[in-house]
């Protein structure tokens, strides 16, 4: 215990039960982050600005929208369910079948379901909002400001839940509308009550998990248009020269590629293949004289420069 909070993460297959949909397969793969022993909303924080920065960062051009809810405390939702449970019987001829058949055993799934009968419904349902406590609210809204701070737009979503006990408080989904009607690419929560259900200690925690190849079908359409300077050698006995601009690039962080060709020819001919703006040439003049050509080939310009020169000529 003296060593939390804990940070962990995994990635790797799942299985799934149900029947799988668009986007979702039988066997699947999953990458998700964890929190355990700390209630503060500062983790929910970092843990919802985590999973932002990596998607923004995997799907830059796509219309990501973040869902938030809470679900108070264990007392709050037992509280909520019963209530739920009245309205839905009390309105049951207006229900899909499958949602009928949760009412009493999981009526939070209803407000989940995708049909449009129980959507219509579940729109005047009441709201969790109105069974949480003072101290769940206060949480909530320390997450909602710290989002602001960090301008990382949000849409609070009173219908946002889980269907299973031991979530409460915070829940969130990033979703996007490329995916049709399932429309969610990463989601998560607190589960301060997981551990000792499992037998452990009652400590809290909080995690999301991604699907890898929901996000993979996102990503297929995304064209890379970050610069990469393509390098050019015509010999062998030049590679020294070679070695040391590899070692700038690499610490200056500027993608490179290099076919381990010595001909400069084919290393040209590649290059306006894929309309590469910028190429380095190494040939007998560049290494004699401890300098390296600099092409830009969308210009038709070049020019010879030494190695500290360099990121100030890619970014002009």
């Amino acid at each position: 215990m003296d060593d939390l909070p804990l940070k962990v993460y995994g990635i790797g297959p799942m299985f799934r039960r149900e029947r799988p949909q668009k986007g979702r397969y039988r066997q699947f793969n999953q990458i998700n982050f964890e929190v355990f022993g700390s209630n503060n909303f500062m983790v929910d924080l970092e843990l919802i600005i985590l999973a932002y920065e990596i998607l923004k960062k995997l799907l830059p051009s796509k219309n990501l929208i973040l869902n938030l809810n809470s679900l108070g405390t264990s007392q709050n939702l037992i509280d909520y369910k019963d209530k739920l449970k009245k309205f839905f019987n009390d309105n049951k001829s207006k229900l899909s079948q499958e949602s009928y058949e949760k009412i009493n055993s999981n009526p939070l799934r209803i407000l989940d379901s995708k049909q449009e009968t129980d959507i219509a419904l579940s729109n005047k349902a009441p709201s969790i909002n109105e069974f949480l406590s003072i101290e769940t609210k206060n949480h909530f809204e320390e997450l909602k400001r710290g989002l602001e701070y960090h301008n990382i737009k949000y849409t609070e979503n009173h219908k946002l839940v889980r269907g299973l006990d031991y979530y409460c408080s915070t829940v969130f989904e990033f979703k996007t509308n490329n995916l049709g009607s399932q429309d969610t690419i990463l989601g998560g929560g607190r589960y301060d009550g997981l551990i000792k259900t499992l037998g452990g200690p009652d400590i809290p925690g909080i995690g999301w998990a991604a699907g890898i190849e929901r996000i993979s079908m996102l990503m297929n359409n995304i064209k890379d248009n970050s610069k990469i300077l393509h390098i050019a050698i015509n010999d062998e006995k030049f590679k020294n020269h070679l070695l040391k601009l590899i070692k700038t690039l690499k610490e200056n962080n500027i993608k490179f590629y290099w076919n381990y060709k010595y001909n400069l020819k084919k290393s040209l001919q590649k290059a306006n293949r894929e309309k590469i703006t910028n190429i380095i040439i190494i040939g007998e003049n560049e290494y004699n004289k401890d300098f390296y050509t600099l092409k830009k080939l969308d210009k038709g310009n070049q020019f010879e420069i030494k190695l500290n020169d360099l990121k100030k000529y890619l970014n002009d």
